[in-house]
């Protein structure tokens, strides 16, 4: 394993490649070290926006709560990402401080960035749920099973699946229900492991594709997609989270809206009503 002083010099050179340099941000945060702030603050400066989004999760992770201020000035930037990455990392460093910034973010115009100020309020002010420890594999990566299994207690939701692939049952207000899908085995284009949700909303009909986009606009969450599945091109809603920083009530909130606004979208898109 690379030491400290090794990856912040991967983590200074600007000639490396983007997702080694994120992965060094990402080891300094869990090395806990505290040599490792001022490195990772200055390069909350850079211009490449994956980057600093992983140095945000960094600073989160590495519990130093002088990133209190420069993750709380995050909360004002352009990119509505970064914003809601500063407020969970706030919430993890679990300083008092950061509630009136968090306040305020909740105010903000994107919802991520307000759900995760909502959750980072929440690990501010610690429920007893809080308090259990995910398992992590091998791989030092949360265990995908247990997650799952915290998200549907104490809800009448059900689970269905095996680790990566799980299918969730959600009841609507209606007394119908939707299945949502969840996937622990993909990545972003740079590398970085995701938690994809997606629910089927119909047949994909390339008559409707406009229709399908001019939707995507209006949508406050999660965004129209279309899948091939068991050979049929369909249409769904799908979300993604970020598996190193995604928590119990941000999956379940993701699960609750993705099968609300699947179920409309099916009507609206098809005529049917049939998931």
């Amino acid at each position: 394993m690379a030491s400290v002083e090794e990856l912040i010099t991967v983590l200074q050179d600007a000639q490396a490649f983007s997702f080694r340099r994120r992965d060094a941000a990402l080891q300094l945060g869990r090395s806990g070290e505290k040599g490792a702030f001022e490195p990772l603050v200055a390069a909350l400066a850079v211009e490449d926006r994956y980057l600093r989004q992983a140095v945000v999760e960094a600073l989160g992770m590495l519990g130093d709560r002088r990133a209190v201020e420069p993750l709380t000035a995050l909360l004002q930037d352009p990119d509505s990402n970064l914003r809601r990455r500063a407020a969970l990392a706030l919430g993890e460093l679990g300083d008092p401080a950061a509630v009136p910034a968090l306040e305020e973010a909740r105010e903000d115009p994107s919802w991520s960035v307000r759900s995760a100020a909502e959750r980072a309020l929440e690990r501010l002010q610690p429920q007893p749920e809080k308090s259990v420890k995910t398992p992590v594999t091998a791989a030092g990566r949360r265990d995908p099973r247990f997650l799952m299994q915290r998200v549907v207690a104490g809800t009448d939701y059900q689970l269905a699946g095996q680790t990566p692939r799980f299918i969730v049952t959600v009841p609507l207000p209606t007394g119908r229900q939707q299945k949502v899908n969840v996937n622990f085995d993909l990545h972003d284009p740079e590398g970085l492991p995701l938690i994809a949700l997606y629910t089927v909303c119909g047949p994909a009909n390339p008559k409707l594709y406009e229709q399908a986009l001019r939707m995507n606009l209006r949508l406050s969450h999660g965004a129209l997609a279309l899948a091939s599945l068991e050979g049929r091109d369909c249409f769904v809603l799908v979300d993604s989270l970020l598996a190193s920083t995604a928590d119990v009530a941000e999956i379940r909130q993701s699960l609750k809206t993705l099968a609300a606004r699947g179920d409309e979208l099916e009507k609206q898109l098809t005529g049917e009503d049939v998931r």
